[in-house]
């Protein structure tokens, strides 16, 4: 078994992880925050062709995780270990349907930054109205996930075990 991250799963960690956090950010914000009509509209916009685009990346760095593994020397045993395998696999299952949620509840064209238009997969209101609140429920599952898996790197810090440099390059 090999000794650290693959290259590869590093980039699409730290990818994942900026995204998924601007995301719940700014969607968040979009929701809580009373913006103009104009900076909502571009906002959510923006948001939904990042993550059509980062569709994909996600799906890689499934491939990655399951190809690759966990280096040996990151693997535990004991209740910690099960605790962050469940975590872990949580934050890859939730995210992925986030991710298919989002694109499928879209009640419009999805504008990929000009470049491209797909158009909405499901045409049904009532199906676009479900699949939002399931959405919106997931997005919640996502943040408490994050918040988790940061608190958890935190904790282990100020244990004096970083697990930071897993992900250094």
């Amino acid at each position: 078994m090999k000794a650290h991250y693959s290259t590869p799963q590093k980039l699409l960690h730290w990818l994942s992880a900026v995204i998924i956090i601007w995301t719940l950010v700014s969607g968040f914000s979009l929701a809580l925050v009373n913006w103009s009509p104009p900076v909502k509209l571009i906002l959510a916009d923006f948001n939904v062709a990042l993550n059509t685009l980062f569709t994909p990346f996600f799906f890689l760095r499934i491939y990655y995780r399951w190809k690759h593994g966990v280096p040996a020397s990151h693997q535990h045993d004991g209740l910690g270990a099960i605790a962050a395998a469940v975590v872990h696999g949580l934050l890859y299952w939730v995210t992925v349907a986030v991710l298919v949620t989002g694109l499928l509840m879209m009640d419009r064209d999805i504008n990929l930054f000009g470049l491209l238009h797909i158009s909405p997969v499901v045409t049904s209101l009532y199906w676009q109205g479900l699949l939002h609140t399931v959405h919106i429920g997931l997005c919640v599952t996502l943040l408490l996930l994050v918040v988790t898996h940061v608190g958890a790197v935190f904790m282990h810090a100020l244990n004096g075990r970083s697990v930071m440099g897993r992900m250094k390059f």
